[in-house]
């Protein structure tokens, strides 16, 4: 059986965030505003047990392509 700390979630969901926050040259807040609209936290958490196991490059593309999905799905 597998035990998971939900520590390790949060630290992953924080370090996530300052990636993507880096990658794309924004604000810790602008970053918070754009994983809240499109559900990002929520993705990160229901995949973390293949994402955490992924570069964080990996892990920010994820995101991207997440979010341009969702994008595409409202344009539709």
């Amino acid at each position: 059986m597998k035990i998971e700390n939900p520590d390790n979630k949060q630290f992953f969901i924080l370090f996530s965030l300052e990636a993507y926050r880096n990658k794309h040259e924004m604000t810790g807040n602008e970053v918070y505003v754009v994983f809240k609209d499109y559900n990002v936290f929520d993705f990160l958490q229901s995949s973390y047990d293949l994402l955490h196991t992924q570069s964080i490059d990996y892990v920010v593309a994820e995101i991207d392509e997440y979010i341009k999905s969702k994008n595409e799905a409202v344009s539709q």
